[in-house]
């Protein structure tokens, strides 16, 4: 049984599977900054209504916006010990995220890119302890430009990747 939280419904249509409907919930935010996520769960998130996993695929905006790797790294840092104080069983799945189109990736944003997605690893091995684990979902590695529709937002095809390694990540760690 899963029942997705958030603020914010999706309200496009899905099929059906096992005659379960999609949970329409999430509090996921197109554009948003690892500082705006930072303030949506400081505001929206305490003890009582905490999640139990939590899928964080942050970091994009803040670097083609600029920001530096470490400033975008320590917000997450942030996040993810807010998160373990509200709920210190919680499961944070953490992207290792995706680059943009090719044409769109200068050879100093795929260096700030891996850049960051190496420190992730770091993130990750240093937030996960006995009660709460934090796993990486790579979702650079053997990434197209066939998965965009435009420079930094992926398509049908790109998304339906992006579910398969979220999946593939929470299958082995519940062992379904």
């Amino acid at each position: 049984s899963v029942d997705f939280v958030g603020s914010r419904e999706d309200r496009a249509s899905y099929p059906t599977v096992d005659s379960q409907s999609f949970d329409i919930d999430h509090e996921g935010t197109g554009g948003a900054t690892t500082n705006s996520i930072l303030e949506v769960v400081n505001a929206k998130v305490n003890s009582e209504n905490a999640p139990q996993v939590v899928l964080l695929g942050i970091g994009g905006n803040d670097l083609t916006e600029g920001q530096s790797v470490d400033a975008t790294i320590n917000n997450i840092n942030e996040i993810i010990d807010y998160l373990q104080q509200q709920n210190n069983d919680v499961v944070i799945l953490l992207e290792q995220i995706a680059p943009g189109l090719s044409s769109f990736m200068t050879d100093e944003l795929q260096a700030t890119f891996l850049a960051f997605n190496e420190q992730i690893l770091t993130v990750a091995a240093d937030q996960t302890d006995l009660n709460a684990n934090v796993l990486v979902v790579d979702m650079s590695e053997g990434w197209s430009d066939d998965y965009m529709a435009d420079d930094v937002h992926y398509n049908a095809i790109g998304a339906k990747v992006v579910a398969d390694r979220y999946f593939d990540t929470l299958e082995a760690y519940f062992e379904w």
